[in-house]
């Protein structure tokens, strides 16, 4: 009994210990988590959410993208294009092996400098759009480029051009339509021209790094809002996450098992937590799909991915897009100007026959089936369903683009992006529909 007597203020010793280092270990979480919350810096719930594998294990030198200064940051839109910026970008696909990336004095993607104020003479389009219409070619491959060199030949005398090419990659419907209201309606365009991609235009505004819009109010939402842990799935809402992506701590650790620097150690050892959020795939698998065709899965594949994991939610994303554009158009409308977008299909949309061996290839390690395919041909519908009925001018690109690809390739094969080629389908698709719809005053179509 006695012995017994002495163990227990040992034990109760013992205990007071491990309480007091649980409760040491919940204050200096505590603390930490306060840190990183106030602290600015990287938002790890959006680098764990959405991001692909990092750049270096699976990109292929002969392929590119710009960067360094072609983009500035921007605290509404987040990133916009740098000033006067020229330089070459690798593009295996290109008939030169690359590309001049270059713009003027206000982020255009022109070789010459634009005035803000239009004088009387001018008749300025405006066109809005991401990567695709951003151009993985040089400038004056651009459709922005060749409409305006082919509408300066029909315009009568005395009346001069210009098609500005206001596309950005990455850019969501959302933040087109905010840089219209900060920076487009300045520029004064008699028309506003958005291109819709069909390939992820929706999945960008399921990305919580960017802002959002309210299309009832044309408000804008600044990207910390959009936290995937405390928005409840529905129209319009943010990727879903689990409770812990709220925790910044935890989203610390698993970045560092993730993406960070102790990710080598976790693969080789096959320790769990080595899953991305997106799509639920290993991130070995994802490198190999970057590797094979990074194309396939970022312009296409990717928002496919993710309509298989939250279809409801993509599906009021698709008419969160659409609404977007209803309320950009009344926006382009108040202004006194005229606004039609173009619908633009996806390489596979557009030309099956080439691209189908590598989508298939990449759709099999993702676990995709030809329902899930599907779901561009749904996007493309839907959009064009909804402006029609809300009377906005908008047609599709697919049906040129199809017919241009029974010759000559219109995109690139591994990357995905509008060639050259396409380019000029699309330019001349544009000024013929813009002729037959009466949107120009120029003379008749040819």
């Amino acid at each position: 009994m006695g012995a017994l007597g002495e163990a227990r203020p040992g034990m109760r010793s013992a205990l007071a210990k491990l309480f007091l280092i649980g409760l040491g270990i919940s204050v200096g979480t505590a603390l930490v988590e306060i840190a990183l919350r106030i602290v600015p810096g990287l938002d790890l719930r959006v680098v764990t959410s959405f991001q692909s594998p990092p750049w270096k294990a699976w990109a292929d030198p002969a392929w590119g993208n710009p960067g360094g200064p072609a983009y500035r940051t921007e605290p509404t839109l987040v990133y916009d294009h740098g000033l006067a910026v020229d330089m070459a970008v690798p593009a295996a696909g290109h008939p030169r092996g690359t590309f001049r990336f270059r713009t003027n004095n206000l982020g255009l993607r022109r070789d010459r400098d634009t005035m803000a104020t239009k004088s009387p003479d001018i008749l300025r389009i405006l066109v809005l759009g991401d990567s695709h219409t951003d151009g993985y070619v040089n400038n004056d491959e651009s459709f922005c480029a060749l409409l305006e060199s082919s509408l300066t030949r029909r315009l009568p005398p005395g009346r001069r051009v210009e098609v500005l090419n206001a596309g950005i990659a990455g850019y969501s419907p959302a933040q087109e339509f905010l840089w219209y209201k900060m920076r487009g309606a300045l520029l004064e365009p008699d028309l506003v021209v958005v291109v819709f991609y069909v390939g992820n235009d929706v999945v960008e505004l399921e990305d919580p790094s960017k802002p959002n819009v309210d299309p009832a109010t044309g408000r804008p939402i600044p990207s910390r809002e959009g936290d995937p842990s405390r928005i409840a799935p529905g129209p319009g809402r943010f990727a879903s996450a689990s409770t812990l992506d709220a925790i910044r701590v935890f989203a610390l650790l698993r970045y560092a098992v993730q993406l960070g620097p102790l990710a080598p150690m976790w693969q080789q050892l096959s320790l769990p937590g080595r899953v991305t959020d997106l799509g639920g795939f290993r991130m070995d698998t994802l490198i190999q799909v970057l590797r094979a065709c990074h194309g396939c899965f970022l312009q296409s594949l990717q928002q496919i991915a993710h309509a298989r994991r939250y279809p409801e939610k993509m599906r009021g994303d698709i008419r969160r897009a659409a609404e977007i554009l209803i309320r950009l158009d009344g926006e382009v409308r108040s202004d006194g100007h005229r606004l039609v977008v173009a619908v633009l299909p996806t390489f596979a949309q557009a030309d099956l026959s080439r691209a189908s061996q590598e989508r298939s290839y990449v759709a099999n390690l993702l676990q995709l089936d030809p329902t899930d395919l599907a779901f561009e041909d749904e996007v493309e519908s839907a959009v064009l369903g909804r402006l029609l009925a809300a009377g906005v001018p908008v047609f599709s690109l697919r049906e040129p683009l199809r017919q241009a690809a029974l010759n000559m390739p219109q995109y690139y094969s591994r990357d995905w992006h509008l060639g050259h080629l396409g380019h000029r389908t699309v330019a001349a698709a544009l000024e013929m529909e813009m002729l037959d719809r009466g949107l120009l005053p120029v003379r008749s179509a040819r």
